[in-house]
């Protein structure tokens, strides 16, 4: 009597089971999906598997979610297309109906529908990728950002930071993100640097070292140190003080501008130093220069002492 009842018992328990259990395959049509009911509190909250006929030939297998709301919103999304339309198996996170076609040639794409705000320094993180360092112990993360640089509503304002933190710290971007790196793609920058801190600058091919706005091929902020220097001049060597045609100021001349001006002829002042700074080239060219005529100076009074050497001895000699 008791086999029986246990026979019974188990038989109405296998046919309380869900059929799924049995079958090889659930054949479903695109008006339909499943749907995981998690909670009726005030608007609901739930998630579904479900598919869509995107056209062309292209069909999608998506996963929404959606709390406190009637709406769904796709969460993950695997495209399934013909061979003529592409991107087939590729898989997008967060991203809809009307966003998909944008990203249909990636294997791999994450969008975050999250706007950003308008207000300089707003943010807004699309993904993140980050490990443990050891068991128990800190998680670092590299976190790809939208930021906004200057105050606006369009992409001409914003840029793409890429940073490090480490658990929930060093998480605001231009402030405190650890070794970053960011993209203007309106005004042609790339920059590096270190929470606050700009290291580095690459706008339209000029590169700046501690400048963030370069206006030359390099400009440093700093002292730079090397093993060789190579320099390039663009004009005429300054041999040509040599030439025969040479007009050699006379010292009387030269005397008379340093006394109205304070520094040598052809050669700028410390005003102008300080506000336009040195080029090398072209300085290396007028020291040359003012060395060749001193040489020639020293030439020409090396004459006359020897002239009045002569003369000296000529008289000593009577």
């Amino acid at each position: 009597m008791k086999k029986r009842i246990f026979c019974c018992g188990f038989m109405a328990v296998l046919l309380s089971l869900p059929l799924s259990v049995f079958s090889q395959s659930i054949n479903l049509n695109t008006s339909e999906s499943i749907t995981f009911l998690q909670s009726n509190y005030e608007n609901g909250y739930a998630t579904k598997i479900y598919s869509t006929d995107d056209g062309g030939g292209v069909t999608s297998l998506r996963f929404g979610t959606r709390g406190n709301t009637t709406a769904y919103t796709d969460a993950l999304l695997i495209r399934v297309a013909d061979a003529t339309a592409g991107g087939n198996g590729n898989v997008y996170v967060g991203l809809n109906s009307s966003k998909s076609s944008t990203y249909k040639d990636s294997k791999f794409g994450v969008y975050q529908s999250q706007l950003l705000g308008s207000t300089k320094g707003n943010y807004t993180a699309i993904a993140t990728f980050g490990g443990q360092t050891y068991s128990g112990n800190n998680t670092l993360k590299e976190t790809l950002w939208l930021f906004r640089e200057t105050a606006g509503s369009t992409w001409t304002t914003a840029r793409l930071h890429n940073g490090i933190s480490v658990d929930n710290a060093f998480v605001v971007p231009g402030s405190t993100t650890k070794t970053w790196w960011e993209r203007d793609p309106n005004d042609n920058i790339q920059s590096w640097g270190n929470e606050a801190n700009t290291y580095m600058t690459l706008k339209s091919g000029n590169l700046g070292i501690g400048v963030t706005n370069p206006t030359r091929k390099l400009e440093v902020n700093g002292t730079i140190r090397a093993k060789e220097v190579i320099v390039e001049t663009t004009g005429s060597w300054a041999d040509y003080v040599f030439d025969k045609d040479y007009k050699l100021p006379s010292l009387a001349e030269v005397e008379n501008h340093i006394k109205e001006y304070q520094h040598l002829p052809e050669i700028p002042s410390a005003a102008e130093v300080n506000t336009n700074g040195v080029n090398l080239a072209e300085m290396n060219v007028k020291l040359l220069q003012k060395v060749e005529e001193l040489t020639l100076y020293i030439i020409e009074q090396d004459k006359s002492i020897s002239l009045l050497k002569e003369e000296v001895d000529l008289l000593k000699s009577k």
